[in-house]
């Protein structure tokens, strides 16, 4: 069944790949399709990054209608650090795979150039995590495929390692401790020469199918997690990526003060005026070790 819900789903995207996708193909980016990043008014940032802060992992949205902001995210990392290698954690949106995690080791062609997986990485992690490399799950996800073309043109040197998986609650809290003893590895022990280029993105959005109303009073709950970051105030951020949250909340245990700095918090019906009953909500923002001088600035950055 799921093979054949993968068929249909490669056919109505339009990837130029044949399926089953081998793993020495391609994906074909969105905007090689002739997708388009959809236009909207002025966005105002919540907050902005210290002038001397170093982000090591960051949370932005997977819906190509907040394109912009998602643009605006990669054009900031960029202007405050160099990334050799993205390590990409994505909810699975159709659940397609057939083990615990899903790992890919084909590259994505996009209209700024090519996009390559670590494959010596991914390699390595598919072992420890007891998986196979199973390429077809990203055919159509959107989880990561969204931003790629971004990586190409902000990041073109940096390789991506993706990893996708069940990301809805209830969590498979043994799924995610084993998950991030695996990251923490890759992340900070593994290539100790070059773990410092190494950026942790989670792919997420947070409120969903709401109106205004019931999404803000879900972001509440969300920021008690952005504010104070850390492994036991994870379960606060409320999102399609829940294994995501407890792994960046782990991360941030790792920082002497760690700091979560917002740069947008925006939702679809801001965006495009559309479907006020039906709203997803969205934050961009970065985890950074905070300065002394900016252990005093307030929660989230702000």
């Amino acid at each position: 069944m799921k093979k054949a819900l993968a068929a249909a789903l490669l056919f109505l995207f339009g990837c130029a790949a044949a399926f089953p996708l081998k793993s020495d193909d391609f994906y074909l980016s969105w905007d090689l399709r002739g997708e388009h990043i959809p236009l909207f008014g002025f966005q105002p940032k919540e907050s902005s990054l210290p002038a001397d802060a170093k982000p090591v992992a960051g949370i932005v949205s997977h819906h190509l209608l907040a394109g912009q902001l998602i643009d605006q995210w990669f054009r900031t990392l960029a202007g405050c650090r160099e990334v050799d290698r993205f390590f990409m954690l994505s909810p699975r949106h159709w659940d397609l795979g057939s083990g615990p995690y899903s790992l890919t080791d084909a590259d994505w062609h996009t209209a700024s150039g090519i996009v390559s997986s670590d494959r010596d990485m991914i390699s390595d992690l598919a072992t420890e995590l007891g998986v196979e490399i199973d390429p077809e799950v990203f055919v159509t996800e959107h989880g990561i495929g969204t931003f790629m073309p971004f990586i190409a043109r902000y990041f073109p040197h940096a390789t991506v390692v993706a990893i996708a998986y069940p990301g809805e609650p209830p969590v498979n809290m043994p799924m995610a401790e084993k998950l991030w003893a695996v990251m923490k590895r890759a992340l900070f022990e593994k290539r100790a020469n070059g773990t410092d280029k190494n950026f942790l993105l989670i792919s997420t959005d947070f409120a969903h199918h709401g109106d205004l109303e019931t999404v803000m009073k879900k972001d509440q709950r969300t920021r008690r997690f952005l504010d104070d970051p850390k492994s036991d105030t994870w379960i606060f951020g409320g999102c399609d990526n829940r294994p995501g949250m407890y792994i960046l909340g782990k991360m941030a245990d790792m920082l002497t003060r760690p700091r979560i700095s917002v740069l947008y918090h925006s939702n679809s019906f801001a965006l495009s005026g559309k479907d006020p009953q039906d709203i997803t909500s969205y934050f961009f923002a970065y985890l950074y070790e905070a300065s002394d001088e900016d252990s005093c600035s307030g929660p989230s950055g702000r």
